[in-house]
């Protein structure tokens, strides 16, 4: 199992910016759980979940606002989701996030991300920081804003 090349180095800009960070995952917690030791990315993250951690699983939102309870959001535009499936863009979109970014290294593609409800598709998770954190004088966004 190999992560998106610099997805690890993405998740350690964005906790440096002071920026929560929660893995979401369709598996279940014991998969999650090997997912996460064989990558070693325990120390990545502030919080993990499951669908064995909200009532309901994605599409609805519950995933995400279980992740904004815990992780002390005072307002869903704070939220942003990063995704690579059309349901998991859905519940982004559901939880009121304000960036629902598709990204095209994972299940769907750019048409069927957008059709879901992206505001933004990134070729990489790495593009993430484009987006939440501000941009150096000079330099401009790489990612569709369509």
């Amino acid at each position: 199992m190999q992560p998106v090349p610099g997805a690890a180095e993405t998740l350690d800009l964005l906790r440096g910016a002071g920026i929560s960070v929660c893995l979401l995952t369709a598996f279940n917690r014991r998969t999650q759980a090997r997912v996460l030791d064989t990558l070693d990315w325990w120390h990545r993250v502030d919080l993990t979940l499951c669908p064995e951690d909200a009532p309901r699983d994605r599409p609805r939102p519950d995933l995400i606002l279980t992740a904004a309870l815990r992780l002390g959001v005072d307002d869903v535009r704070n939220i942003a989701v990063c995704a690579d499936t059309a349901t998991a863009i859905r519940s982004g979109r559901r939880a009121g996030a304000s960036i629902v970014a598709g990204t095209l290294t994972g299940a769907h593609d750019h048409d069927r991300l957008r059709t879901a409800g992206a505001t933004h598709i990134l070729p990489s998770v790495t593009a993430l920081p484009d987006l939440l954190l501000p941009a150096p004088a000079g330099d401009t966004l790489t990612a569709d804003h369509r």
